[in-house]
């Protein structure tokens, strides 16, 4: 992890990664994650910021940690391990859990999306967000019939 100053952000990686901003008593103010933390990092510094709430936490922040990651999946899981653990004022969810069910054992082998864990199957996720989801999963389905 690398911990930085708001005016430090030019040394922060180009990479994907997850990130904490932190306000000057070290509370985690905001989780994030980013394909590239250095440009997506420095927008919260850039003219074009226009959201109230957002400006008023950017204002706070004082330190900046980041955790480079090998792939964007990588960090969208650090992400999720970062939110579930600390619950940052400033993150809000924006859709509903939903896993994926994959049955193997079914005639025939079976893909479809379920809300609840007691589906049968192999469950994945979860993920955010029910369209989205449901889309992976048909398009998983017309590839693997």
């Amino acid at each position: 992890m690398l911990s930085l100053a708001p005016n430090e952000l030019a040394a922060l990686p180009a990479r994907p990664g997850a990130y904490l901003l932190l306000d000057g008593r070290g509370r985690i103010l905001y989780v994030g994650r980013a394909g590239a933390l250095r440009s997506r990092v420095r927008s919260y510094w850039s003219a074009g910021l226009t959201r109230p709430g957002l400006r008023g936490m950017v204002r706070r922040v004082r330190r900046i940690v980041v955790a480079p990651a090998a792939s964007e999946h990588e960090a969208a899981f650090i992400e999720r391990i970062l939110l579930e653990r600390l619950d940052p004022p400033f993150n809000r969810t924006q859709g509903v859990e939903v896993v994926v069910a994959v049955r193997l054992s079914s005639a025939p082998p079976g893909i479809a999306t379920a809300v609840e864990l007691d589906s049968p199957g192999r469950h994945f996720g979860p993920f955010l967000g029910w369209a989205p989801t449901l889309a992976a999963a048909s398009a998983l389905a017309r590839i693997f019939p």
